[in-house]
């Protein structure tokens, strides 16, 4: 296998970037190129939504070895993701009125530009300088005596519907099972600043909407005012977030530490001279991931149909419904995992989790101890300027690069990095692996 950059890897990626649903048929095609004339075999999975988009499952395929995952996604956030301020939307039938604030970059978007330490593109950070990484450091293996398999797996949707990689390791598992190859673990590659990552929040998207009755606004005696009835949902759904506060115990580990309620969008439609007839409302909750978050949903939905029953007494054509957008579930680690103690052994710091979801909890479903682990940062992702520093992407090509090394062989790399810092991580490398001989 020929070895590679972890900036060129990049600089290619960028070039093929893709939104979730578009047509990413380029970069399978290089990530194909990449694996050819290597131990790895690639399996393509077809997206079951989005008809011109796949996902990939690369992995040495030895039977009866165990199989240590690496992890990331390659779609990037949409361009019109950050465009709207959706903190208040107020619209008259069929003409939204919104908000937006014009994305501009100083840099293409599409072209990874390096500037001092920095480089520069959409995806950059989250999460193509991981998906560079990992690829550069499985490059610069000798591939002898391999102890354990590697997995790499590439979802094409996490952006979006974190629908592929559970779709993969549904099947995935299935491989594994017929050639008896077990995961011990797997590490997912997101921005962390290469800091472990034990968890992530927990959140939903929820939406409730009012439909009442429309009146001139001077014979509110004839109406059913649909911001009304919206302001009693919201009362309650704010009176028993207050009750949740006092009974969830804090997890200092995750900030926020508590559970979190915003109102994100609201909607109300009216006609001129008209009552407000219509009324929707969004929320994002988001808590610990140890947290019944079902259970708060479950009051909100229970209170929502009561409201509706109240509205179709008075009018058989209003109602009240509560709908779920998204449920995004939490992920928190298995401590007593030896893949984990063995893994996290390698850190002196304080164990923390972050606040952005991640595919994580798609490993924990299937019982695969799992940690999050990749360079960048996440303050500098779905934004204009996206960018991140050559440093985290060299420390994370050398970091996966001793890690597969050690877990998965017992020989060194060959070089890693071309850059300012590889020559000298490269000597502490080699040193390490002298002194463990000794």
């Amino acid at each position: 296998m020929k070895q590679k950059n972890v900036i060129d890897i990049l600089e290619e990626l960028v070039k093929r970037q893709f939104v979730a649903g578009d047509d990413n048929s380029e970069m399978i095609r290089y990530l194909t190129d990449f694996f050819q004339a290597s131990p790895f075999e690639v399996f393509s999975f077809q997206n079951k939504k989005y008809p011109h988009s796949k996902s990939l499952l690369i992995q040495t395929n030895i039977p009866n070895l165990p199989i240590t995952i690496f992890s990331g996604h390659l779609d990037v956030v949409s361009p019109d993701h950050s465009q709207t301020d959706h903190t208040a939307i107020w619209c008259y039938e069929e003409n939204p009125l919104i908000f937006q604030q014009k994305e501009t970059w100083s840099y293409p978007s599409k072209h990874l530009t390096k500037k001092g330490n920095r480089l520069y593109a959409r995806g950059s950070s989250d999460m193509l300088g991981g998906v560079a990484s990992i690829l550069a450091a499985v490059s610069a293996q000798e591939y002898k005596e391999i102890k354990k398999n590697i997995a790499i797996i590439l979802s094409d949707d996490e952006e979006k519907d974190y629908e592929s990689v559970k779709n993969i390791l549904d099947s995935a598992r299935l491989l594994w099972k017929k050639n008896n190859q077990t995961p011990e673990g797997c590490i997912v590659c997101e921005p962390t600043e290469m800091k472990p990552i034990i968890g992530h929040r927990r959140f939903a998207v929820v939406n409730v909407k009012i439909l009442g009755k429309s009146t001139h606004i001077t014979r509110d005696d004839l109406g059913i005012d649909a911001f009304d009835y919206m302001h009693q949902i919201y009362s309650y759904i704010r009176k028993q977030y207050k009750k949740e506060l006092q009974i969830v115990e804090r997890d200092n580990r995750f900030i926020p530490s508590s559970l979190t309620l915003n109102a994100f969008e609201h909607i109300s439609n009216s006609k001129p001279k008209k009552n407000i007839h219509e009324s929707s409302l969004s929320l994002y909750i988001s808590s610990p991931p140890e947290y019944n978050l079902d259970d708060f949903l479950r009051k909100i939905k229970s209170f929502v149909s009561l409201i509706d029953k109240k509205l179709k007494n008075l009018n058989s054509q209003s109602s009240a419904n509560f709908s779920v957008i998204m449920n995004y579930p939490g992920f928190i680690y298995d401590k007593e995992s030896p893949f984990i103690k063995q893994f996290l052994s390698r850190f002196t710091e304080n164990l923390k989790g972050c606040s952005f979801g991640t595919e994580a909890p798609a490993f924990t479903a299937h019982a695969i101890p799992t940690l999050v682990l990749g360079p960048g940062s996440m303050l500098q992702a779905h934004a204009p300027d996206e960018y991140v520093e050559m440093e985290q992407l060299e420390k994370a090509t050398i970091f996966y690069s001793k890690y597969i090394r050690e877990n998965n062989f017992n020989i060194l790399p060959k070089h890693i990095l071309k850059g300012s810092l590889q020559q000298e991580q490269f000597n502490i490398l080699k040193n390490d692996t002298q002194k463990e001989r000794e």
